[in-house]
Parts: C-alpha cells; structure tokens; sequence
C-alpha cells in the first residue's frame, strides 16, 4: 500500500491547481465542441459561437468543477480515501473513459432525438444530443479528471519529502 510522507502545504496547492486547471481546459474544449456541433451558421450565430459561448462555457465549467471538488471532498481530505483512491489510479482513468463516450454516443442518431423549431414562423426540424447521456458524461469526466492523481509508485519516485 502507498504510503503517503508528509507533503508541504505548497505542493498539495500546485497538485490541486493543475487538476483544476486541466479540467477547466478539457470542460471548455468539450463545451466548445458541442456548442460548434450545433452551430447553424449566420451572423447571430457566428457572434454567438465566437463572443457568447465561450463566456457561458466558462460558467458552466467553473460550476462544474465547484460541484464536483465539494463533491470529492472526501478523497481530499480522508487520508484513508486518499490512500485508496491513489492505490486504484486507474479507476478515474476509466471513469474519464466512460464520460467520453458517453458525450459521444450522445450525439449519434440512434441516441439523438429530434425536435421541431419555429424561427420566423417556418417549421425547421433538428436532431439534438442525448441530454441525460451529456449530464452523465460530462459530470462523469468533469469529477474524474479533478480527482486524478498520478500512481503512488510515480509519486514514491518523485517524492520531494524522501528520508
């Protein structure tokens, strides 16, 4: 069993940093992609995708990931859990797994359901993503990668704190 030595303060907040940082960066990538799967072109649209979109993937980014770190709050701060869940690193490698292909499934026609728009009083039928896969994939993902950490052999090896 990994045994963790006493890390410093500092070390724990860079860890933490850039498993927020590359959620934030993988959630925005992931939203901007859906958001262009259903762009359908046209001035508003194009202002749209380009100035409206990405503020509101950065929210719903952001939200995700406070969601999901109160969330795993016990991985954090339960030495036992944390232990456990570093032991078994390759679980949120195939939680991460999953949560892409659910997105992904989500978007083909089998999944996708079809829905009728009114613009400008024309009748205009679209298929959209299956949105409970969506949730699930993209909260699935969203927690893994936030909550990934390296195998405890890769940290044993570069260790700051050896004795």
């Amino acid at each position: 069993m990994y045994k963790i030595k006493k890390s410093t303060y500092i070390s724990e907040i860079i860890i933490t940093l850039i498993q927020v940082g590359a959620t934030f960066i993988v959630l925005m990538l992931t939203y901007m992609l859906f958001a262009l799967i259903d762009y359908s072109g046209g001035i508003n649209g194009f202002i749209g995708i380009t100035f409206i979109q990405p503020v509101f993937a950065a929210i719903v980014s952001f939200v995700s990931i406070v969601f999901c770190f109160l969330l795993g709050l016990p991985i954090r701060l339960s030495t036992r859990i944390k232990h456990w869940w570093i032991d078994h690193f390759y679980l949120p490698l195939i939680i991460i797994i999953v949560g892409i292909v659910l997105m992904s499934l989500s978007v083909i026609p089998f999944f996708s359901k079809e829905i009728v728009d009114f613009t400008d009083g024309s009748e205009i039928k679209r298929m959209v993503p299956n949105l409970t896969m969506i949730i699930s994939g993209w909260f699935l993902t969203t927690f893994s990668i936030l909550h990934t950490y390296p195998p405890s052999k890769l940290i044993e090896k570069f260790s700051i704190n050896k004795q």
